[in-house]
């Protein structure tokens, strides 16, 4: 479990928009002259909490979908959905 959880943060921290979202965000907040161990921590202990936040939500999120999506009326539906969207998105481009 805590493996899992390891290889989830470092592919999370390791895309490129976390990158540059750190990159442009923590210099404004935080003095690289002014760092030390206990704040380093703190700050990776803050991140983890919560992209572990939000990312749950993802999940619940994808879970809820996918059992009202499973269900075969609401399936249908779903596709019928989506296909509206894409022809509309592909007359729109068209159009323009």
């Amino acid at each position: 479990m805590i493996a899992q959880a390891l290889s989830g943060f470092s592919v999370t921290v390791g895309n490129p928009k976390a990158i540059l979202f750190y990159l442009a965000l923590l210099p404004s907040l935080i003095h690289a002259d002014q760092l030390s161990a206990i704040k380093v921590l703190s700050l990776c202990l803050i991140v983890i909490v919560v992209l572990t936040g939000v990312l749950a939500c993802y999940i619940v999120a994808a879970a809820k979908a996918r059992q009202l999506i499973s269900r075969r009326q609401s399936g249908q539906l779903f596709n019928g959905l989506t296909a509206a969207a894409l022809i509309g998105a592909a007359t729109w481009i068209a159009t323009r």
